[in-house]
């Protein structure tokens, strides 16, 4: 979902080569959605010969890093998972030559949601092994004095189909009319992935360097932020009712209970600001993501 806003966010200011990783482990993990467009190049990013090769044969000027596994349970129970979480970002990092720029996508969940909002400085303190995994690639990443690290939430947006995000999981509770609970302690900042690659490119044209946060000013539980996408759509949430324990599967990974993201120091530079979640909603209808019937909100 962010690499390809991304692409269509760099490329009118840059010449973009798309890498997209792929190996075994990956494919049997979301199956094998390999694309058919000759225009991206498949690498396994946990092989250090395939990164050293690739930088050797591109000899890209700027390496924009946005492949991870996201799934806090998957990290959890994988160790498999620290390959494409902290070695790709290490392997990749230290093929590129010190002039060239090196950007990281991280995460929110590299502090413990105690203490949130967070700014950049704030200690980091992850409750989960794929927040630990960021912490370990962003201080790898940070050895590069031109590094950029931009942390993230979770993001909402068009989703590739062998993918489901955010967007999916609110919609499919609505649709499947079952009854069951819904999360309402924990607090998302639901951020629309085009105003994350905007960010992305504004820093870069700025030759930004150091940690930036980049998230919507707002936000809810996911309860909160499925009744809201049902109010939306016209919808009823009736069938769902809010859970005042974090769900999650059973030995699955802790949850950070607010781990806000405050993009503060980016407003300060001069990035014109994120959508809000009301607002994105309605960028989603109109690109009929959501019942389009809806998008005259």
């Amino acid at each position: 979902m962010l690499g390809q806003a991304l692409v269509e966010a760099l490329q009118p200011v840059y010449q973009v080569i798309q890498i997209r990783h792929q190996s075994e482990a990956f494919d049997a993990v979301r199956g094998t959605g390999r694309s058919a467009d000759e225009k991206i190049f498949e690498v396994d990013l946990s092989d250090p010969a395939e990164c050293r090769n690739m930088i050797a044969i591109h000899k890209p000027d700027i390496v924009v890093h946005a492949a991870e596994y996201t799934d806090l349970d998957y990290c959890e129970s994988m160790s498999s998972s620290r390959w494409l979480n902290i070695e790709s970002a290490r392997m990749l990092a230290g093929a590129l030559p010190l002039s060239g720029r090196f950007v990281f996508i991280s995460s929110d969940q590299v502090f413990d949601g105690a203490r949130g909002p967070y700014r950049e400085a704030d200690k980091r303190n992850p409750v989960n092994t794929y927040g630990a995994q960021k912490v370990a690639a962003e201080d790898l990443v940070r050895m590069r004095k031109n590094a950029l690290i931009v942390r993230v939430p979770k993001l909402i947006g068009r989703e590739p189909e062998d993918q489901p995000g955010l967007l999916s999981s609110m919609r499919q509770a609505i649709d499947t009319r079952e009854s069951g609970k819904l999360d309402d302690v924990c607090h998302h900042s639901p951020t629309w992935s085009v105003d994350v690659a905007a960010a992305v490119r504004f820093l870069l044209t700025r030759d930004a360097v150091g940690i930036f946060h980049a998230a919507c000013p707002d936000g809810g539980t996911l309860y909160d932020l499925t009744q809201r996408l049902a109010n939306f759509t016209g919808q009823s949430l009736a069938h769902k009712k809010p859970s005042s324990e974090i769900i999650k599967p059973c030995n699955g990974a802790r949850r950070p209970v607010n781990n806000q993201l405050l993009s503060q120091k980016l407003l300060e530079l001069g990035f014109p600001g994120f959508h809000s979640f009301a607002d994105t909603l309605v960028l989603l209808a109109d690109q009929g993501l959501i019942p389009g019937e809806l998008a005259e909100h």
